[in-house]
């Protein structure tokens, strides 16, 4: 299988990632489908079915976690309490439960399991997956211009997405640094992702002074954080 990402940083070429795979629950669907209309706020009706965490500490959203192998090679995981439970017509996952837990599944998909400028395919599901805001026209006119360019893509071998660090959240906006560390040496970024919870589901804000989202370089001891159990395509294999 060809691991890949496309590069994302100017300084260091980091990563946006993207994904795809198998459904976690038997009721999912393998393509798009129309907003639930039963006045349930949600986006996809799946969302529905998702079992709310009883702390919804984040420690524990990997405790019914599934992973799977993205169309670009990450690993990706999804799960029957904190959703991404509707696979969309390009293949990144959609459908998260409205808690921590959910946003914070929602937030690794933004990083190792969706960029809308890989292919068109991607790119069709942009509204989907983006939240409209200051940053929305920006993202979305570099990520056509992305798809038409086709920039280098780079390997799974390269990075690996190892972790989490909360940095807020409540009912309609949360915020997560997600790290990555590079495959070959001690370095680690931390890309913060902001998420809104729009048009029921959780979306990703995209950023005004990069494109897709913004990173930093972790100097020092990376500290306290939700560490990844999966995060090469070879545990997922076996």
């Amino acid at each position: 299988m060809s691991h890949k990402y496309l590069s994302a940083l100017s300084a260091l070429t980091l990563l946006v990632l993207s994904a795809c795979g198998s459904s976690p629950q038997a009721s999912d669907s393998q393509a798009s489908s129309p907003a639930a209309s039963d006045g349930s706020g949600f986006a996809y009706s799946c969302q529905q079915s998702l079992v709310l965490a009883g702390d919804d500490a984040v420690e524990q959203v990997f405790s019914d976690a599934q992973w799977e192998i993205g169309p670009l090679g990450f690993p990706v995981p999804y799960s029957s309490t904190a959703g991404g439970c509707q696979v969309l017509d390009s293949g990144v996952r959609a459908g998260f439960a409205h808690t921590q837990q959910g946003a914070l599944l929602a937030a690794i998909t933004v990083v190792a399991g969706y960029n809308p400028g890989a292919t068109q395919e991607l790119f069709d599901d942009f509204d989907a997956k983006i939240a409209p805001g200051q940053g929305y026209e920006k993202l979305r006119a570099q990520a056509q211009e992305n798809v038409q360019k086709q920039p280098r893509l780079l390997g799974s071998d390269d990075v690996k997405v190892i972790g989490a660090k909360v940095l807020g959240f409540d009912s309609e906006y949360a915020s997560f640094e997600i790290l990555i560390k590079d495959s070959k040496s001690p370095v680690v970024y931390a890309v913060t992702v902001p998420l809104q919870w729009v048009d029921g589901d959780w979306k990703h804000q995209g950023s005004t002074t990069s494109y897709y989202y913004d990173s930093r370089l972790i100097s020092g001891a990376i500290g306290s954080m939700v560490s990844f159990p999966v995060i090469s395509p070879e545990q997922v294999e076996q």
